[in-house]
């Protein structure tokens, strides 16, 4: 048996960020349509769209590469958006636990490298440096977007 449904939704849909922009997000934008040819209204917001979020990106893959030379090599800002999706995690729910530091070397340790070796090369500080500051030169930038604004606002930048 079918439901119908008396009153519209308001729904909003997110793309998360460093989703591989190479095409729109055609999953999303189906749901979108879908929802509102159901009578439902509906917000469609893309993280890729915010440009904070990319200065982020930048400044945790160019302290990748200067802590990790090497990390040049494999075209990084193309192939490390997953690290840095694992590695936001580990921050935000790993970041007290004793053993932090050797959770993130398992992340960027991506060839299997001398764990050792890895290990004390790894800063960790050094990647939150990068972003804070990334994120704060982003805060004072004449071309902020009100959804910059909304996103910085939302704490969803806090790595």
């Amino acid at each position: 048996m079918t439901q119908t449904h008396t009153s519209a939704s308001k729904v909003l849909l997110i793309v998360p960020h460093f989703w591989d922009p190479v095409c729109v997000p055609l999953g999303m934008s189906s749901l979108k349509a879908y929802a509102e040819s159901h009578g439902h209204h509906v917000d469609l917001f893309d993280f890729n769209t915010v440009p904070e979020v990319f200065a982020v990106k930048r400044a945790y893959f160019a302290e990748c590469k200067a802590q990790f030379p090497y990390f040049k090599d494999w075209n990084i800002e193309r192939n490390g958006t997953e690290m840095l999706a694992i590695h936001q995690l580990l921050y935000l729910y790993s970041r007290n636990r004793p053993d932090y530091r050797e959770l993130v070397a398992e992340v960027l340790n991506m060839d299997g490298r001398d764990y050792g070796q890895f290990l004390s090369a790894l800063d960790v500080s050094r990647f939150l440096c990068a972003v804070c500051v990334a994120v704060r030169e982003s805060l004072v930038h004449p071309g902020a977007t009100a959804a910059g604004y909304a996103v910085r606002r939302s704490r969803m930048l806090s790595f």
